[in-house]
Protein backbone atom coordinates (compact mmCIF):
# COMPACT_ATOMS: atom_id res chain seq x y z
CA UNK A 1 0.00 0.00 0.00
CA UNK A 2 1.50 3.38 -0.67
CA UNK A 3 2.06 5.97 2.01
CA UNK A 4 -1.02 8.44 0.51
CA UNK A 5 -4.13 5.28 0.45
CA UNK A 6 -2.60 4.45 3.95
CA UNK A 7 -3.50 7.76 4.50
CA UNK A 8 -7.08 7.81 3.12
CA UNK A 9 -7.48 4.85 5.08
CA UNK A 10 -6.43 5.75 8.32
CA UNK A 11 -9.09 9.05 7.85
CA UNK A 12 -11.82 7.01 6.86
CA UNK A 13 -11.20 4.29 10.30
CA UNK A 14 -11.16 7.68 12.21
CA UNK A 15 -14.55 8.94 10.65
CA UNK A 16 -16.34 5.78 10.58
CA UNK A 17 -15.13 4.59 13.83
CA UNK A 18 -14.47 1.47 12.53
CA UNK A 19 -11.27 0.47 14.19
CA UNK A 20 -9.62 0.91 17.45
CA UNK A 21 -7.26 2.71 18.26
CA UNK A 22 -4.49 0.77 18.92
CA UNK A 23 -4.33 -0.36 14.87
CA UNK A 24 -5.13 3.23 13.26
CA UNK A 25 -1.85 3.75 15.67
CA UNK A 26 -0.10 1.04 14.18
CA UNK A 27 -1.06 2.19 10.38
CA UNK A 28 0.03 5.58 11.76
CA UNK A 29 3.48 4.16 12.60
CA UNK A 30 3.75 2.82 9.00
CA UNK A 31 2.79 5.77 7.09
CA UNK A 32 5.56 7.57 9.15
CA UNK A 33 7.70 4.99 8.01
CA UNK A 34 6.61 4.79 4.21
CA UNK A 35 6.70 8.22 4.03
CA UNK A 36 9.59 8.78 5.63
CA UNK A 37 8.53 12.03 8.10
CA UNK A 38 8.85 11.85 11.79
CA UNK A 39 5.45 13.35 12.37
CA UNK A 40 4.34 9.95 13.74
CA UNK A 41 7.20 8.74 16.18
CA UNK A 42 4.97 9.88 19.07
CA UNK A 43 2.92 6.76 18.60
CA UNK A 44 5.39 4.28 19.71
CA UNK A 45 4.57 6.38 23.33
CA UNK A 46 1.16 5.15 22.74
CA UNK A 47 1.31 2.08 21.80
CA UNK A 48 4.41 1.18 24.88
CA UNK A 49 3.20 3.61 27.24
CA UNK A 50 4.47 6.24 29.29
CA UNK A 51 6.24 4.97 32.36
CA UNK A 52 9.55 6.69 33.11
CA UNK A 53 8.25 9.33 30.41
CA UNK A 54 6.76 12.68 30.16
CA UNK A 55 2.59 12.49 29.71
CA UNK A 56 1.08 14.84 27.36
CA UNK A 57 -1.43 16.73 28.92
CA UNK A 58 -4.29 14.30 27.27
CA UNK A 59 -2.86 11.73 29.35
CA UNK A 60 -4.05 13.72 32.66
CA UNK A 61 -7.38 12.72 33.89
CA UNK A 62 -9.91 13.95 36.25
CA UNK A 63 -10.34 10.79 39.18
CA UNK A 64 -11.71 10.48 42.56
CA UNK A 65 -10.02 9.82 45.76
CA UNK A 66 -11.71 7.06 47.96
CA UNK A 67 -10.29 6.26 51.41
CA UNK A 68 -9.95 2.34 52.21
CA UNK A 69 -8.68 0.57 55.02
CA UNK A 70 -8.12 -3.24 56.67
CA UNK A 71 -10.64 -4.29 59.39
CA UNK A 72 -12.91 -2.46 61.32
CA UNK A 73 -13.06 1.37 62.72
CA UNK A 74 -14.87 1.73 66.00
CA UNK A 75 -17.96 3.54 66.29
CA UNK A 76 -16.42 6.06 67.67
CA UNK A 77 -13.67 7.14 65.14
CA UNK A 78 -16.17 6.24 62.45
CA UNK A 79 -18.47 8.72 63.94
CA UNK A 80 -15.70 11.67 64.31
CA UNK A 81 -14.25 11.02 60.71
CA UNK A 82 -17.39 10.00 59.25
CA UNK A 83 -16.87 13.07 56.57
CA UNK A 84 -13.41 13.17 56.07
CA UNK A 85 -13.60 9.15 55.43
CA UNK A 86 -16.48 9.41 52.71
CA UNK A 87 -16.17 12.99 51.40
CA UNK A 88 -15.36 12.96 47.49
CA UNK A 89 -12.25 14.54 46.52
CA UNK A 90 -11.84 15.11 43.11
CA UNK A 91 -8.07 14.97 41.85
CA UNK A 92 -6.13 14.94 38.71
CA UNK A 93 -4.36 11.49 37.66
CA UNK A 94 -1.70 10.58 34.75
CA UNK A 95 -2.54 7.39 32.63
CA UNK A 96 0.50 5.89 31.24
CA UNK A 97 -0.31 2.49 30.80
CA UNK A 98 -0.19 1.19 26.72
CA UNK A 99 -3.27 2.10 24.36
CA UNK A 100 -4.06 -1.85 24.22
CA UNK A 101 -4.89 -1.48 28.31
CA UNK A 102 -6.88 1.55 28.10
CA UNK A 103 -9.10 0.02 25.37
CA UNK A 104 -9.47 -2.78 27.51
CA UNK A 105 -10.71 -0.08 30.23
CA UNK A 106 -12.59 1.62 28.19
CA UNK A 107 -16.01 0.07 29.42
CA UNK A 108 -15.48 -0.66 33.25
CA UNK A 109 -13.06 2.41 34.27
CA UNK A 110 -10.43 1.17 36.61
CA UNK A 111 -9.55 1.66 40.03
CA UNK A 112 -5.85 2.22 41.44
CA UNK A 113 -4.28 1.41 44.96
CA UNK A 114 -1.79 3.66 45.47
CA UNK A 115 -0.21 2.65 48.45
CA UNK A 116 -0.41 5.68 50.24
CA UNK A 117 -1.05 5.94 53.93
CA UNK A 118 -3.60 9.27 54.22
CA UNK A 119 -3.93 9.19 57.92
CA UNK A 120 -3.42 6.67 60.85
CA UNK A 121 -6.59 6.30 63.33
CA UNK A 122 -5.70 5.69 66.65
CA UNK A 123 -8.37 3.86 69.26
CA UNK A 124 -6.57 2.85 72.32
CA UNK A 125 -3.51 0.30 71.09
CA UNK A 126 -5.02 -0.27 67.96
CA UNK A 127 -3.97 1.92 64.67
CA UNK A 128 -6.31 1.72 61.39
CA UNK A 129 -4.15 2.92 58.07
CA UNK A 130 -6.46 4.56 55.85
CA UNK A 131 -5.22 3.76 52.47
CA UNK A 132 -5.44 5.68 48.75
CA UNK A 133 -7.62 4.32 46.02
CA UNK A 134 -8.33 6.48 42.77
CA UNK A 135 -11.13 5.64 40.64
CA UNK A 136 -11.08 6.43 37.14
CA UNK A 137 -14.55 6.56 35.19
CA UNK A 138 -14.95 4.85 31.72
CA UNK A 139 -15.74 8.18 30.18
CA UNK A 140 -12.32 9.64 31.54
CA UNK A 141 -10.46 6.33 29.66
CA UNK A 142 -12.62 7.13 26.31
CA UNK A 143 -11.65 10.74 26.27
CA UNK A 144 -7.44 9.81 25.87
CA UNK A 145 -8.51 7.22 23.22
CA UNK A 146 -10.74 9.57 21.64
CA UNK A 147 -7.83 12.62 21.87
CA UNK A 148 -5.00 10.01 19.98
CA UNK A 149 -7.38 9.67 17.23
CA UNK A 150 -8.05 13.26 16.91
CA UNK A 151 -4.08 13.93 16.88
CA UNK A 152 -3.49 11.11 14.69
CA UNK A 153 -6.38 12.26 12.25
CA UNK A 154 -5.18 15.92 12.39
CA UNK A 155 -1.78 15.01 11.08
CA UNK A 156 -3.47 12.77 8.13
CA UNK A 157 -5.41 15.44 7.11
CA UNK A 158 -2.56 17.54 7.14
CA UNK A 159 -0.07 14.82 5.09
CA UNK A 160 -2.95 14.46 2.42
CA UNK A 161 -3.52 18.40 2.12
CA UNK A 162 0.02 18.43 0.57
CA UNK A 163 -0.44 18.40 -2.92
CA UNK A 164 1.97 15.60 -5.16
CA UNK A 165 3.15 16.74 -8.57
CA UNK A 166 4.18 13.19 -10.52
CA UNK A 167 5.18 13.06 -14.37
CA UNK A 168 2.62 10.40 -14.67
CA UNK A 169 0.03 13.28 -13.62
CA UNK A 170 1.75 15.88 -15.83
CA UNK A 171 1.66 13.37 -18.59
CA UNK A 172 -2.13 13.00 -18.21
CA UNK A 173 -3.20 15.78 -17.86
CA UNK A 174 -1.21 17.09 -21.33
CA UNK A 175 -2.75 14.70 -23.14
CA UNK A 176 -6.15 15.44 -22.24
CA UNK A 177 -5.21 18.79 -22.88
CA UNK A 178 -4.33 18.07 -26.71
CA UNK A 179 -7.12 15.75 -27.00
CA UNK A 180 -9.80 18.48 -25.98
CA UNK A 181 -7.74 21.91 -26.31
CA UNK A 182 -11.18 23.40 -24.40
CA UNK A 183 -9.90 21.65 -21.05
CA UNK A 184 -6.70 24.08 -21.37
CA UNK A 185 -7.20 26.57 -18.79
CA UNK A 186 -8.90 24.25 -16.33
CA UNK A 187 -6.17 21.75 -16.80
CA UNK A 188 -3.58 24.59 -15.98
CA UNK A 189 -5.28 25.09 -13.07
CA UNK A 190 -5.18 22.06 -11.45
CA UNK A 191 -1.53 21.43 -12.89
CA UNK A 192 -0.80 24.68 -10.69
CA UNK A 193 -2.58 23.73 -8.05
CA UNK A 194 -0.39 20.46 -8.05
CA UNK A 195 2.41 22.25 -7.94
CA UNK A 196 2.27 24.52 -5.52
CA UNK A 197 -0.71 23.95 -3.72
CA UNK A 198 -2.67 27.17 -4.22
CA UNK A 199 -6.18 28.10 -5.02
CA UNK A 200 -7.83 24.89 -3.83
CA UNK A 201 -11.18 26.12 -4.25
CA UNK A 202 -11.18 26.85 -7.57
CA UNK A 203 -8.85 23.66 -8.67
CA UNK A 204 -11.30 21.45 -7.02
CA UNK A 205 -14.25 23.62 -9.38
CA UNK A 206 -11.85 23.11 -12.52
CA UNK A 207 -11.98 19.26 -11.81
CA UNK A 208 -15.63 19.62 -11.99
CA UNK A 209 -15.53 21.62 -15.18
CA UNK A 210 -12.95 18.97 -16.66
CA UNK A 211 -15.62 16.73 -16.41
CA UNK A 212 -18.59 18.56 -17.70
CA UNK A 213 -16.23 19.36 -20.91
CA UNK A 214 -15.74 14.93 -21.08
CA UNK A 215 -19.42 14.43 -21.01
CA UNK A 216 -20.47 17.05 -23.57
CA UNK A 217 -17.87 16.06 -25.98
CA UNK A 218 -17.81 12.39 -25.58
CA UNK A 219 -21.66 12.14 -25.26
CA UNK A 220 -23.79 14.12 -27.99
CA UNK A 221 -26.37 11.58 -28.35
CA UNK A 222 -29.73 11.95 -27.46
CA UNK A 223 -31.41 10.45 -24.47
CA UNK A 224 -32.14 6.62 -25.22
CA UNK A 225 -35.89 5.68 -24.80
CA UNK A 226 -36.75 3.21 -22.32
CA UNK A 227 -32.62 2.74 -21.61
CA UNK A 228 -32.21 -0.18 -18.49
CA UNK A 229 -28.45 -0.18 -16.97
CA UNK A 230 -26.52 -3.74 -16.60
CA UNK A 231 -27.36 -3.47 -13.25
CA UNK A 232 -31.31 -3.43 -14.01
CA UNK A 233 -31.79 0.68 -13.40
CA UNK A 234 -33.88 2.36 -15.75
CA UNK A 235 -32.36 6.01 -17.22
CA UNK A 236 -34.75 8.41 -16.03
CA UNK A 237 -32.65 11.68 -16.61
CA UNK A 238 -30.14 12.73 -18.98
CA UNK A 239 -27.89 14.62 -16.68
CA UNK A 240 -23.85 14.32 -16.43
CA UNK A 241 -23.25 11.74 -14.05
CA UNK A 242 -26.30 9.71 -15.80
CA UNK A 243 -24.31 10.53 -19.21
CA UNK A 244 -21.06 9.31 -18.06
CA UNK A 245 -22.53 6.05 -16.77
CA UNK A 246 -24.17 5.27 -19.81
CA UNK A 247 -21.06 6.39 -21.88
CA UNK A 248 -18.84 3.62 -19.85
CA UNK A 249 -21.53 1.12 -20.12
CA UNK A 250 -21.94 1.42 -23.55
CA UNK A 251 -18.29 1.89 -24.52
CA UNK A 252 -17.56 -1.19 -21.92
CA UNK A 253 -20.09 -3.71 -23.74
CA UNK A 254 -18.14 -2.00 -27.03
CA UNK A 255 -14.42 -2.88 -26.10
CA UNK A 256 -14.48 -5.78 -23.27
CA UNK A 257 -17.70 -7.49 -23.77
CA UNK A 258 -18.98 -6.48 -20.96
CA UNK A 259 -18.91 -3.07 -18.92
CA UNK A 260 -16.71 -3.44 -15.06
CA UNK A 261 -13.98 -2.34 -16.26
CA UNK A 262 -15.54 0.52 -17.09
CA UNK A 263 -18.31 1.36 -14.92
CA UNK A 264 -15.96 1.05 -11.59
CA UNK A 265 -15.12 4.37 -12.70
CA UNK A 266 -18.34 5.71 -12.10
CA UNK A 267 -18.21 6.16 -8.28
CA UNK A 268 -14.90 8.12 -9.03
CA UNK A 269 -16.70 10.71 -11.38
CA UNK A 270 -19.82 11.26 -9.36
CA UNK A 271 -17.47 11.96 -5.72
CA UNK A 272 -14.86 14.17 -8.14
CA UNK A 273 -18.25 15.88 -9.57
CA UNK A 274 -20.11 15.87 -6.14
CA UNK A 275 -16.93 17.90 -4.78
CA UNK A 276 -16.17 19.77 -7.44
CA UNK A 277 -20.17 21.33 -6.81
CA UNK A 278 -19.45 21.86 -3.11
CA UNK A 279 -16.60 24.18 -4.34
CA UNK A 280 -19.05 26.33 -6.30
CA UNK A 281 -20.56 26.95 -3.03
CA UNK A 282 -17.39 27.29 -0.84
CA UNK A 283 -18.17 24.46 0.99
CA UNK A 284 -14.57 22.24 0.61
CA UNK A 285 -11.85 22.72 3.06
CA UNK A 286 -8.18 21.57 1.52
CA UNK A 287 -8.39 18.06 2.26
CA UNK A 288 -11.26 17.17 -0.09
CA UNK A 289 -9.84 19.36 -2.88
CA UNK A 290 -6.62 17.35 -2.46
CA UNK A 291 -9.19 14.03 -2.69
CA UNK A 292 -10.90 15.96 -5.54
CA UNK A 293 -7.51 16.26 -7.18
CA UNK A 294 -6.32 12.69 -6.94
CA UNK A 295 -9.44 11.05 -8.12
CA UNK A 296 -8.98 12.81 -11.41
CA UNK A 297 -6.11 12.12 -12.03
CA UNK A 298 -6.81 8.50 -11.48
CA UNK A 299 -10.10 8.65 -13.28
CA UNK A 300 -8.20 10.23 -16.00
CA UNK A 301 -5.59 7.56 -16.42
CA UNK A 302 -7.76 4.97 -16.26
CA UNK A 303 -10.56 6.29 -19.07
CA UNK A 304 -7.44 6.77 -21.31
CA UNK A 305 -6.11 3.05 -20.84
CA UNK A 306 -9.66 1.53 -21.15
CA UNK A 307 -11.61 3.81 -24.08
CA UNK A 308 -10.27 5.21 -27.25
CA UNK A 309 -12.47 8.28 -26.16
CA UNK A 310 -14.67 8.48 -29.16
CA UNK A 311 -17.90 10.17 -29.05
CA UNK A 312 -20.96 8.51 -28.62
CA UNK A 313 -23.39 9.76 -31.12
Amino acid sequence: MNPRSLAEKIYKDIQARSSTTASILRDARTLGKLAKISDFDWVENELHGYEGLIMPPYRTVDATEIKNWNGIISPGLLSTNRDWLYNTTWMKWQMFQPVTVLEDLVSTGTTVDTGTVLRELVDGYTITKIYQRISIQPMEVKKILDLIQDKVQSQVVEYLAKPILSRPSLAILSIYNELFPELSGDVLIVAQYLEDGSNFVLAARSCRSILNVLVKKLVVIAKPDNYIFSNGEKLSNFGEKTKMKFYLEKRGQSLFKNSKLLLSLDNDFREIYDIGSKALKDEINKYEANFCTDKLIRFLEHLYRYTDLKTLK
